[in-house]
């Protein structure tokens, strides 16, 4: 067994034998994520890839996403080249998304927290959108600043400076933004909507439905294939997602992983 960092022509050839759908985050690491990733696998000694982890610089926390090859890929092997190629500590805690079938490839591998359950949903309806809102707009650069302060009390996850990259919609009452949402790929490929919320004494009034309409109908001039993740436990959320025409495609768990110091 061994390991190695993955080159450009081999993440070309993993991008072409698997499916999107099934492995969405690593397949954003190899598509919209993949000039902040680094990819390692990890091979049988006749050369066969057992299976690849990969990080992704820019997050608040060790974001990693997988694809597992064989049943005999070592986990607990492969993060720790990992760590050691990237010159982090063994006590290192990695956070991924798995599906419920892998959940116990890194039970056994790592000590594991799961954090928490989120479903992802594809948009397929789009007789469900309704007409235009006017005062959904697109914000603009002069108000990234509202944005990301927006974006820090909300306490988002997967925002960063590159997510201005990629445009965002909002409602603005009085000079505040009181809504928004952007998008995590936007792209030909595929779109996913994130980076949505809306201020805590609007809520309930249907401007977050307002804003992910729009960028729903952005994303359909963008790409055919449009995905956002909620969590499961958001059942309001989920079901006005439902009312725009998403449907629920599977759960995956959010946990944290490490190789010595315990996660209670």
């Amino acid at each position: 067994m061994f390991h190695h960092e993955l080159t450009d022509p081999e993440l070309a050839q993993i991008l072409q034998e698997f499916d999107r759908e099934d492995h969405l985050l690593y397949y954003s690491y190899l598509t919209v994520r993949k000039r902040l990733t680094r990819h390692f696998g990890q091979y049988r000694s006749d050369g066969a890839l057992l299976g690849i982890m990969a990080y992704c610089e820019g997050l608040p926390f060790f974001a990693c996403a997988y694809l597992i090859k064989e049943k005999t890929c070592d986990l607990t092997k492969l993060f720790a080249y990992i760590c050691s190629e990237l010159r982090l500590p063994p006590t290192t805690r990695g956070s991924t998304l798995v599906s419920q079938q892998d959940l116990a490839w890194f039970v056994n591998a790592f000590q594991t927290k799961l954090i928490r359950n989120m479903v992802i949903m594809k948009h397929a309806k789009s007789a469900n959108l309704p007409s235009y809102y006017d005062e959904v707009q697109q914000i603009k650069r002069q108000d990234y600043g509202k944005v990301k302060t927006y974006m820090q009390e909300m306490d988002a996850l997967i925002f960063t400076e590159d997510s201005f990259n990629r445009p965002f919609w909002g409602i603005m009452d009085e000079g505040e933004l009181v809504a928004i949402g952007g998008f995590h790929s936007y792209q030909s490929d595929y779109v996913e909507i994130g980076n949505i919320g809306t201020a805590s004494r609007k809520r309930r009034q249907g401007f977050g439905k307002k804003v992910v309409s729009e960028l729903t109908r952005q994303g359909k001039a963008c790409a055919d294939d449009i995905y956002l993740y909620v969590e499961e436990h958001n059942h309001a959320a989920i079901r006005m997602y439902e009312s725009l025409g998403y449907t629920r495609m599977h759960v995956v768990l959010m946990i944290e992983f490490g190789l010595h110091r315990r996660i209670e």
